[in-house]
């Protein structure tokens, strides 16, 4: 933000009709090519009034050693905000919701030297890495503090449940380049690092990722999650390869947060910030579901099937679902189901199974068919 002209040293830019092709360096992290970054990207490339705006960030700096911009809104946004006002003067103290953002392009593609096709490799791998805190991890294991770089994964803060909506949400192609070794096998002479990664973070993984949000719906393989939630998604890559289903589009976030401190917004250990997943099943036939699954940690609660020949605006319905679910302490109410039922939407409750994924995904499909 602050160097002129830094977008050459991360990608460059090539425009064919209707089309935008972004090829990246070395020097942009694999981990901030997930579409909702991408689409967050785009707008900023090729909105004219947007992209001069962040690039006279840089000029403004150099020049008066000041943090601003001016934003002409040719292209209009609509935004919801929580606005304080005093004085005459308006204070947006936080966004909400942005809408129409309006990406002029259907399709986008994307390459990157690590977006490769993996090779099966006989060879053993030169360093792995193991959980600290596994059940039947064996004792003695030391933390190598000297250790380069950092976890592939990385966690989104959450930042009060921005939305991002776009006029039109383009299709992303990933090019593959030229494929690389996948080594399963490990022998003598493999490094071994253990990590405590699940309440642990290096900078490397989050450094920057705290100012980004947005629930943008992800392929189905793109999505990392843990226990019962990654259950749901291998679930859902089975429902999705059956005929009568068209497409699955899903996202993940954690539950959003209350007025007030409620217990079932976090996990037992009382740090760990609960979450869900929402699956939008299309089927060929036409017909839409929408399936919420949340982390349970051994409660009995129920995933939740719902769907409705006259609804559009289904955020709405997400919204008010998980903000009753936390206050009614981990609950579907029936006055709460009754709520949005009244709205025109039908609800199915799916008990869980202890079958196998594959059983499992054959049950949620006579549920939908």
């Amino acid at each position: 933000m602050f160097e002129s002209n830094s977008f050459p040293q991360f990608f460059t830019e090539t425009y064919e009709p209707n089309k935008i092709h972004l090829r990246f360096s070395s020097q942009y992290e694999l981990k901030y090519t997930k579409p909702t970054f991408i689409y967050q990207l785009v707008w900023l490339l090729t909105n004219r009034d947007l992209r001069q705006a962040y690039e006279n960030i840089a000029f403004t700096w150099l020049q008066e050693r000041i943090l601003k911009f001016e934003w002409s809104f040719t292209q209009p946004i609509t935004i919801t905000a929580r606005v304080k006002e005093k004085n005459n003067t308006c204070t947006v103290l936080q966004i909400v919701n942005v809408k129409n953002k309006d990406i002029p392009y259907q399709h986008i593609s994307i390459s990157h030297p690590e977006i490769q096709d993996q090779e099966k490799s006989n060879e053993a791998k030169k360093y792995t890495y193991r959980s600290l805190n596994r059940q039947g991890d064996e004792e003695g294991f030391t933390l190598d503090e000297q250790l380069d770089g950092s976890t592939e994964d990385f966690d989104i803060v959450q930042m009060n449940q921005l939305k991002h909506e776009y006029t039109l949400v383009p299709r992303i192609e990933r090019i593959k380049g030229s494929p690389s070794k996948q080594r399963k096998k490990e022998d003598e002479n493999t490094k071994k690092y253990y990590i405590n990664h699940d309440s642990i973070r290096s900078t490397a993984d989050s450094g920057g990722q705290q100012l980004v949000r947005g629930l943008e719906h992800q392929m189905l393989h793109e999505i990392q999650a843990q226990g019962e939630l990654q259950d749901f998604i291998n679930m859902l890559k089975i429902l999705e390869q059956h005929p009568e289903i068209r497409a699955i589009r899903a996202f993940t976030d954690v539950l959003p947060e209350s007025l007030g401190e409620r217990k079932f917004m976090k996990l037992s250990d009382g740090v760990t910030k609960r979450r869900y997943v929402i699956a939008e099943v299309y089927m060929v036939n036409g017909k839409r579901f929408n399936i919420i699954e949340v982390e349970r940690e051994n409660r009995s609660m129920s995933m939740i099937i719902l769907s409705s020949p006259t609804i559009h605006n289904w955020n709405y319905i997400y919204s008010c679902l998980l903000m009753n679910l936390v206050n009614d302490n981990g609950t579907w109410t029936s006055k709460q189901l009754k709520i949005i039922e009244n709205q025109g939407v039908i609800v199915v409750k799916a008990k869980h199974s202890s079958k196998d994924v594959r059983h499992r995904s054959e049950m949620l499909l006579n549920k939908l068919i």
